[in-house]
């Protein structure tokens, strides 16, 4: 026995006619990929930690 799954196709038009739902969404091939919803905290916490760590690499930065 054999299952199809079929994927949808998706237009431009379909596409931009999503409704708002806060999730990021993205055509990858033709197919809808959802991104999440990261939001605003998880970007602030996200560029705070690139920061240490950019601050960490420069401190310990080892030259030969």
């Amino acid at each position: 026995m054999t299952i199809s799954t079929e994927n949808k196709v998706w237009t431009d038009e379909e596409f931009m006619a999503l409704s708002q739902d806060g999730h990021r969404y993205e055509l990858v091939n033709g197919q809808l990929a959802d991104m999440g919803n990261f939001g605003m905290e998880h970007g602030g916490i996200s560029s705070f930690l690139g920061g240490l760590l950019a601050i960490h690499v420069r401190q310990h930065k080892h030259r030969s």
